[in-house]
């Protein structure tokens, strides 16, 4: 594990079911943390420094639990150093940085993964069900929103910093974000309007864009950290020719189609999502095959955000792979270093 903060041991909880994978080794820059994170789950040994990590402990595995803006390095130290990689959400937060993880990983033939765990929620497999069988015929409109509230104290240190949080849309909604990018064929252009309403951070706590997904549906995404008492962190409607589907909290929270009485699902596995994409990372490292979700893949909706900051900067609409290719081309000419 590097990175011993919040999250990392949400996902150190999810290895007690999790069959065939053992945590072996703990890093963070923060003495105290590594230490504290060692002991409560039972590691051999904690370090302060990742690459001495992968030298000592040969992990065939390294969990990045860094904060976000804090990925890309610790990403490519383990693919020079032979270690298949698994990372939390949001993979990164500026283009050129997700660049440099799937090439480093490319380039040392390490498997990528991600951890998109809210992918595997029975919700959202129910909803990637009625997409594939057709029960909403094609999808018009797909929205998501993401109201939450965190207060002052939370944005005490990296979160709310531009360099490594990067905003509500990263931090909160990207697994809003990447849900819709996966039901809907990709998002395809965005036109954004946000804003810092209420803290005193350095990116938006406020976020509403307008959506073109790669499959034709148009759509709107909002999000905040500024609001407060929504029954759900997030929630996403999928409206077709033939029904809807509206999930949130794990649930279908309403289903209506001309095709079907009732949506005929059941969750092939509730375990959670950590445990599921845990084991299967280290089934796909034994059987050298891809994991479910990988860096690649889970790219995109990084990739998105990026593009909606971008629209807002510019009041805009913007193609996010026109976007993408833009800052690379700015990266090759030497002018990319501070553009997301």
């Amino acid at each position: 594990m590097v990175g011993c903060g919040n999250i990392a041991g949400y996902v150190a909880d999810s290895f007690e079911d999790a069959a065939g994978a053992r945590l072996v080794g703990a890093s963070d820059v923060a003495e105290a943390n590594a230490r504290e994170f060692a002991a409560e789950y039972g590691v051999d040994e904690w370090h302060t420094d990742h690459e001495a990590m992968f030298a000592e402990r040969e992990p065939d595995v390294a969990i990045v639990a860094t904060p976000n803006g804090a990925h890309a390095d610790v990403v490519v130290d383990a693919a020079r150093a032979g270690v298949h990689v698994l990372c939390q959400k949001p993979l990164e937060i500026r283009v050129e940085a997700l660049d440099r993880m799937v090439d480093a990983c490319d380039d040392h033939d390490v498997s990528f993964g991600a951890l998109m765990n809210s992918r595997f929620r029975a919700d959202a497999q129910a909803a990637r069900y009625a997409v594939e069988e057709g029960v909403l015929g094609d999808v018009l409109l797909a929205n998501g929103i993401c109201p939450v509230w965190r207060s002052a104290d939370y944005f005490q240190g990296w979160h709310g910093t531009a360099d490594l949080d990067g905003g509500v849309l990263f931090s909160q909604a990207i697994h809003l974000v990447d849900r819709l990018a996966w039901l809907n064929d990709g998002v395809e252009r965005v036109f954004a309007d946000l804003d810092t309403a209420v803290h005193d951070i350095e990116v938006e706590d406020v976020a509403s864009v307008q959506v073109r997904y790669g499959n034709g549906a148009r759509g709107t995404i909002t999000a905040s950290t500024a609001t407060r008492n929504y029954p759900h962190y997030d929630r996403l409607d999928l409206h077709g020719e033939a029904g809807h589907l509206v999930a949130g909290s794990g649930e279908v929270l309403s289903f209506d189609s001309d095709d079907a009485d009732e949506l005929d699902f059941e969750n092939p596995d509730d375990r959670g999502g950590f445990t599921i994409q845990v084991e299967d990372m280290a089934e796909a490292v034994r059987d050298g095959r891809d994991p479910l979700v990988t860096g690649r893949e889970a790219r995109h909706p990084c990739d998105a955000v990026a593009a909606m900051h971008a629209s807002s900067e510019r009041d805009e609409p913007v193609v996010v792979d026109e976007y993408v290719a833009e800052v690379r081309g700015a990266v090759r000419g030497g002018e990319g270093s501070g553009t997301r």
